[in-house]
Order: structure tokens, then sequence, then C-alpha cells
């Protein structure tokens, strides 16, 4: 089996996606190696990574360029080699964000690369911008099931997440019952005994109504780079967001295109390639006011929701007693409060033909997922059979659903158990790790190709 190099060090998400790939890899014979990328740790990390490298038989699994990111330890600047195509190690890099944000990290990428989208029209993307990089076509994002004995507290589901009416607007208040353990159980076997029997906990003592884990960020703050060219770039990019927001189903790219398109009807495709590439920002305002809007909408609505990450105490509300504000957090703790809400909000990054972890990571923890959709959930995903579905053109009649179904603990559980069931049978790390080294093992590169 072919030896696997790895990382960690950089950002929190991606390295708990790597140690799970890590630990089905070397469950199926591989000997994996995770070189730390933190400034005070690589020059001893790199001593083990010398001694475990064997040329020819080694490969390189990563996240958003990590290990590969010009400028780094592994990139020679004054020839522009680097230490894999030296080593004749292949770098397979499973990019979780578009391609357009990672331009200048693709024109320097090794030779021996190999581009992994979760979303397939990031790979299109790729096919049309990028035709040199051989590719894996498409890789969807996975989910992580945690046991609840391993890390929730009894004192989690004693909790009753209401603000407090006056000095701590920010801390759940402790809801008056406790919890004792039977006589002679430990916390494990006590959590155990009321678990439903695909492992996780039910529904009725779930402390949560609604939880969202990630970030926020107020539209508005993008306004500096929307305005720093002038009024009649302003104009143009509104004029993209607009119609990007009245039709969510389009992506980006396709809209900017359009308006480009019209603006100069001569463009080039390198032309068009070079302003994809400074459009992050346009990207980030859609997604920021679609995230915004859902749980605005949710609490409004009369429903409380927990949201675990930053900034979310700048969000504009009619009833900001329903938002229950949580402090940022890690992978472990956001699948714990999943593991401790009824139902769990999902709103894609803008991704229209993949999935986000969110999603997995909710079905496999026994929370009912809310979410949108995209051309490939929509393969897998069916409204009020295995998740709640909402169009985010249309979110007005959300809360009511979402009330109908806390007040029906029976039909939440049956959706619940078809959420699992799909997730669990496809859709964890563990089915991408079994996919991957497949590729790895009896998918010969042939360098002389263009795309795989």
């Amino acid at each position: 089996m072919k030896k696997i190099v790895m990382f960690e060090g950089e950002i929190e998400t991606q390295e708990y996606f790597t140690y799970r790939l890590k630990e089905r890899f070397e469950e199926l014979g591989h000997p994996v190696y995770v070189h730390n990328l933190d400034a005070e740790k690589e020059r001893k990390s790199l001593s083990g990574l010398m001694r475990f490298v064997e040329p020819g038989n080694t490969v390189m699994v990563c996240f958003n360029f990590h290990g590969i990111t010009p400028g780094d330890l592994f990139f020679d600047e004054k020839d522009g080699s680097w230490f894999w195509d030296d080593l004749d190690i292949p770098c397979y890099n499973i990019v979780v964000d578009h391609p357009f944000y990672y331009h200048r990290f693709l024109e320097l990428s090794p030779e021996r690369y190999i581009h992994i989208s979760i979303d397939r029209y990031h790979d299109a993307y790729m096919k049309r911008f990028f035709p040199d990089k051989l590719r894996i076509p498409f890789l969807p994002l996975a989910g992580t099931k945690v046991n609840p004995w391993d890390v929730l507290e009894l004192s989690d589901l004693e909790r009753a997440y209401q603000k407090l009416p006056e000095k701590d607007q920010n801390q759940p208040e402790m809801h008056p019952r406790q919890l004792k353990l039977p006589e002679g159980m430990s916390k494990k076997e006590y959590l155990q005994s009321i678990a439903e029997p695909e492992g996780y906990l039910p529904v009725e003592i779930r402390p949560i109504d609604v939880v969202f884990t990630g970030n926020y960020t107020p539209p508005w703050k993008f306004d500096k780079y929307i305005n720093r060219l002038g009024e009649e770039y302003e104009q143009f990019y509104r004029g993209i967001l607009k119609d990007l927001l009245e039709d969510s189903s389009q992506t980006l790219e396709e809209v900017a295109e359009r308006h480009l398109r019209r603006e100069i009807p001569k463009i080039t495709e390198e032309e068009l390639k070079e302003t994809m590439g400074n459009l992050i920002f346009l990207d980030l305002y859609a997604r920021s006011y679609v995230r915004g809007k859902a749980v605005q909408v949710l609490v409004d609505g009369g429903i409380k929701v927990a949201v675990f990450g930053g900034g979310w105490e700048e969000l504009e509300c009619a009833h900001p007693e329903n938002l229950i504000l949580g402090k940022g957090v890690n992978s472990i703790i956001c699948l714990k409060m999943i593991s401790l809400a009824k139902m769990s909000l999902n709103v894609m990054p803008w991704f229209k033909d993949g999935a986000h972890d969110r999603i997995f990571n909710t079905l496999l923890n026994g929370a009912l997922l809310i979410t949108d959709s995209s051309i490939y959930l929509d393969k897998i995903l069916r409204d009020g059979e295995n998740c709640l579905l909402y169009d985010p053109e249309n979110m007005e009649m959300l809360a009511d659903r979402v009330k109908k179904l806390l007040d029906d603990p029976e039909k939440m559980k049956q959706i619940i158990h078809a959420g699992y069931e799909l997730a669990a049978n496809g859709h964890t790390w563990q089915d991408r790790a079994d996919f991957l080294s497949e590729i790895i093992e009896h998918f010969p590169l042939p360098w002389d190709e263009k795309v795989v």
C-alpha cells in the first residue's frame, strides 16, 4: 500500500477532516505521516517527513493547498520547483472552496498536481480555465458521527438555552431540573441506555430547538470592496449581486460572465479568468446575506436559534431575544452542539452542485436537517422524508414549518432516522477515504494526459 503524507497545523476544520481520513487510510493499510505546518513545529516535523517518504511509493493528500502553497517550505522560489516533484510524489488536493479563490496557487502548483473538487460546477470551472491541471472531477464533503457519551456531560442536557434577562445575555441559563445518575451507573452507561438504537440521543431530551454552527459577517462589511473603485464599478457589482440573490440557483461565475459580456462584448477567455479571480468578495457577500436571512427568519418567527460562531451579535432582527449567542467553536464542539439540538440549520455556501459537511454531520448525529438544496442534494434529499428543505428566495413559511415539526416529535423521529440511514450508508469520511484509496492504489495517473 502506498504511503500517504497529510498535514496539520493550519485550518482547524480541515485538520479535523485530515484525521478522519487518516484513521480510515491506516485501517486500509496505508502508512500515514501527518506533517505539522505550524511555524514553531515544522522544522522538527520535517525530519520525520524525510525519514517517512519513499520516492515512487508515496503520495500526499491535502486540503486547500496545505503543503503546496507558493512560498512555503516545500517550494524553491529560485527555480519554481517543488519538493514533491523532486521526490516523485503526486499531490492530491481537496479544495473545499471555489477555485477562483486560488488562481495564483493553481498557476504555481506542482507538476504532479491532482485537483479534487467538492462541487461539479467547481470542476467545470477548472476544466474551462485550468485545462492543463489533472483532475478527479468530484468528491463531496462528508460527515462525522460522535458518540454522545464521549462528548457530552449530563449538565449539557440540563441547559435550557434561554437568554438571561439582564447581566449576561450570552450564556445559556441552567434549567432548574437536575439530572441524576441511576445508582451504580456511569455517565456513559446512562447515556447509552437512553440513546436511540443508532447511537444518538432522542429528540425529546435535546435542550436546543435549532442550532447553527458557523460564523456570520454582516453584508455591509463588504461595502468597502464594492465601493473602492468608484460609482461605476459599484453599480456593476451590485447588479451582479441583485441577479444572483433573485435567482440563487445560479453560480456567481455565470452571472458575472453575463454582466461582463454585456459591458465588454469582446472580452477574452483570459480576461474572464482574471476577472473571476477578483470577485471573491461577491461570493462572500452572497453567502453571508443568505446565512443571515435564514437565521433572522427563524428568530423573528418565534424560534429559539442557538448560534455557535463569531459575528452573530451583529445580526439585525426584530426579536433578538430568540437568538442564543454561543462562542466560536472548533469541529468537535460543533458536533457536540448538533448532538444537543433537535434541528440543525444548514445554509449552503453557494455550492450549487455539491454538499457541505454540516449536512452529513447533522444527519449522522441525530438532529433534523434544515437546508437549502443543490443539484447534487436534489438526488439524495427528500423534503419531509429525510430533511426539511427551504428555498432561499422564499423563506416566509420556514418558521411555521419548523414550529409544526417541533410540536410533532414522532414525525421528527421518522425524518431523523431516514436522514441518519442516508448519511451512514455512503457519506462518512470513511467512505471518502475508501474512494481516494482506490484512486491512489489502482488508478495510475498518466502524467502526459491533461484530465483524469
